[in-house]
């Protein structure tokens, strides 16, 4: 299997995952037209994200009195009818509100939650806890946005209230 960084596969690829397109969609769409030129068994499985009305706009359609639909999440949709297979999900919260916005994703529809790698983070050989902290806590963390619903407040007071030495 060849992974590919940001780039259109080449045409000997019979599988492109597409992961969560966020950026401009007309280039990636001519491109896929033109690969489709020349192979039309190429298949597209597109994972999806978002929607961009929750995620980057903080609107909950449970709650907003009116939805508005929001161009990035269109152009997104208008990529997976136009050329996914299937549709994948990183969480069933995701899944939930782009259906709940009326957009209906490229079946079949699953869900891959994104996970830890069990073989480097389990509880094998952890210490036991130590209630006097005789020991200084490590904490790993990381965090791709300062956006509060990722938990930007926690790593704010984290910074401020943890002894860094």
């Amino acid at each position: 299997v060849e992974v590919l960084d940001n780039q259109i596969a080449p045409h000997t690829t019979r599988v492109y995952m597409a992961n969560a397109i966020t950026f401009k969609t007309e280039p990636f769409a001519q491109a896929m037209k033109k690969i489709r030129r020349h192979d039309e068994k190429l298949k597209l499985v597109h994972r999806l994200d978002g929607p961009y009305y929750c995620s980057r706009y903080g609107k909950d359609p449970r709650k907003e009195p009116k939805i508005i639909n929001y161009s990035e999440d269109n152009r997104v949709y208008q990529i997976n009818h136009q050329f996914a297979c299937a549709s994948i999900f990183q969480s069933k919260w995701s899944l939930e509100m782009n259906r709940l916005l009326g957009y209906k994703p490229k079946e079949p529809v699953t869900v891959i939650p994104n996970a830890v790698n069990g073989d480097i983070f389990h509880n094998r050989s952890r210490r036991e806890w130590d209630p006097y902290l005789t020991r200084q806590v490590r904490v790993l963390s990381s965090a791709w946005a300062n956006n509060e619903r990722k938990g930007f407040k926690t790593y704010q007071w984290l910074d401020q209230h943890l002894p860094w030495g």
